[in-house]
């Protein structure tokens, strides 16, 4: 009877050992790809090598229209992702017509609290002015589930929320930091991308440079 109560005891160890083991393994994993994102003021060296001049033939193509990419200048990328909390899909190019406030979040980042009270301010001055704010929560790197939706529902973030589950949105666009906001024009051409924080003020001004064109 005792040996039977020994084994038992072990093969309970063992289970708690394993279970500890797989747990670490997953944490380590989210921690490893949260810190393949740089935060504000870890961004200013990227910022400078990923902005360098994109010349005329890099945005235009043989035929004199307007490549598509990831640049300012360039046509943004096009992309469909679920709509937060609901079944709901919708892809960049629904918003043409609309100048675009893209700001790409995660609930962990520092700079990307700091800023959301701006855009949803922004969102609630200009929605009726032909001005969309978008956000992406880019779900891949969250520490979980609840967490984003802790961030949604602190700011309570009224405007059109996109969910990147499996980061495709992070690849096609290259995104090595957050937050990370691309201005787009009402033809879905990127005006500005801006790494780090944004402000109210910055992207009125963004707005009003658009709508002079």
């Amino acid at each position: 009877m005792k040996g039977r109560f020994t084994t038992i005891f072990i093969l309970g160890i063992a289970a708690v050992a394993i279970i500890y083991v797989l747990i670490s393994s997953n944490s380590n994993k989210q921690v490893s790809e949260q810190n393949q994102f740089l935060t504000e003021g870890e961004q200013s060296d990227q910022t400078a090598e990923n902005e360098q001049d994109v010349n005329t033939e890099e945005i235009i193509n043989e035929d004199g229209e307007i490549k598509t990419g990831i640049f300012e200048g360039m046509i943004a990328e096009d992309f469909t992702l679920p709509l937060w909390e609901t079944e709901e899909k919708k892809a960049l190019s629904d918003y043409r017509g609309e100048i675009v406030i893209l700001n790409m979040w995660a609930s962990w980042c520092p700079p990307c609290r700091k800023e959301m009270p701006d855009l949803i301010q922004l969102h609630d001055d200009y929605k009726e002015q032909g001005v969309a704010v978008v956000g992406i929560n880019m779900a891949s790197v969250e520490r979980n589930a609840y967490d984003a939706k802790e961030f949604m529902e602190e700011f309570q973030v009224n405007f059109p929320t996109l969910v990147d589950v499996d980061g495709e949105v992070a690849d096609i666009y290259q995104v090595l930091g957050i937050p990370v906001t691309y201005v787009l024009n009402e033809d879905g051409v990127i005006y500005k991308r801006i790494m780090g924080a944004v402000t109210y003020d910055m992207l009125a001004e963004f707005i009003s440079e658009i709508k002079k064109q």
